[in-house]
């Protein structure tokens, strides 16, 4: 099945098969576990180094990052040089009705010259195996994968 998807680097994007949430991300996983810590599913309680039992508004920085860090993905991402949260396994795409790569490539460019797909905004994200195999453009690939789920 091919989809599109919008990549500065769509040969590591198929290498890595993760996304990330976009705009979340900095240069160590305590970064970016600062920058979630008060957005992600959490408890209404945390359990400091003492034992004590602490409400999470009140509990200080360091125990909501070390929270975070052992409850939440946060992986490298080695192109962008940055830590990141992980969003899902696979990557955010665009399927396509085609059948063969040309005209994989053709409806891809003419989705985006309508705008009906972008950059953010995902419909769906790949399963299984994922192989980079043409560019539409500078920023828009064609990738072939499995299957494909909503996002």
């Amino acid at each position: 099945m091919f989809v599109a998807r919008y990549s500065f680097n769509p040969e590591y994007d198929a290498r890595r098969n993760w996304s990330a949430w976009i705009g979340v991300e900095g240069d160590t996983p305590e970064a970016v576990a600062r920058l979630i810590a008060d957005v992600v599913e959490r408890p209404s309680m945390l359990t400091d180094e003492t034992g004590e039992r602490v409400d999470w508004e009140d509990a200080p920085e360091a125990l909501k990052i070390a929270y975070v860090l052992d409850n939440e993905d946060i992986r490298y991402h080695e192109v962008a040089g940055k830590w990141m949260h992980v969003h899902h396994e696979g990557l955010s795409c665009w399927s396509l009705d085609a059948e063969t790569l040309d005209e994989a490539i053709e409806e891809a460019r003419t989705l985006d010259a309508r705008g009906e797909i972008e950059w953010g905004g995902f419909g769906d994200r790949t399963v299984g195996k994922v192989k980079y195999v043409a560019s539409v453009n500078e920023t828009l690939h064609i990738f072939e994968c499995d299957y494909v789920t909503s996002e």
